[in-house]
């Protein structure tokens, strides 16, 4: 019995020292020399990495100790793959695939990022009244999926990854088509008002 109280109160005062230097630690700040010029900032999927977008610069960030690691001369809407290894810069229309850990430009593609597939293999951007597909790896076109109604500022992968879903505003036929990733077929319409968002199923 002595020995269980013993225990338990070693584990007690280990645990208000570990909540004391908790306390006592300091808020991070990260200094970013662009406080009035921000269009987005992301972290990577581990948040070790934060990154930070104005209209004419991309800048990154170690999180843990605050130190830049580097920066783009252009900016744009930021998106990080779901992995954290590629982030898409867009930016008038076109979008630039980077790898995170050099910068180095992997490739350039048309139209503006909007999802990463579950694993990763595939970009979709939007345009207007159009949806494309690219292929991550090679930066090849997979599929283009043109519809006059399309509203493609929202697009989502669905089934794992097997199709993508968007929003249709046909004339009293509001709705969320879901089509084949390989062939651009038509799989589903789910018929909805008011739609502002799509979640990942």
């Amino acid at each position: 019995m002595k020995v269980n109280l013993r225990i338990l109160v070693a584990l007690s005062l280990s645990l208000i020292a570990q909540t004391v230097a908790q306390a006592q630690e300091p808020e991070r700040v990260i200094q970013t020399a662009h406080p009035k010029d921000f269009i987005e900032v992301a972290f990577s999927a581990d948040s070790r990495i934060l990154v930070g977008a104005g209209k004419n610069w991309t800048k990154f960030w170690d999180v843990r100790t605050g130190k830049e690691l580097r920066s783009l001369a252009n900016g744009g809407h930021i998106l990080f793959s779901r992995n954290g290894r590629v982030l898409a810069v867009s930016s008038q229309g076109r979008t630039e695939l980077r790898d995170v850990h050099t910068g180095k430009v992997l490739h350039l593609l048309n139209g503006q990022a909007a999802t990463f597939s579950p694993d990763d293999k595939m970009l979709g951007t939007t345009a207007e009244k159009e949806i494309t597909l690219w292929d991550v790896k090679t930066g090849r076109q997979r599929l283009t999926i043109s519809r006059e109604s399309w509203d493609s500022r929202t697009i989502v992968f669905a089934s794992g990854g097997r199709s993508v879903g968007a929003i249709d505003r046909v004339r009293d036929r509001l709705g969320i088509r879901f089509l084949d990733v390989r062939t651009g077929e038509e799989l589903r319409m789910l018929p909805a008002h008011n739609i502002y968002a799509l979640s990942p199923v």
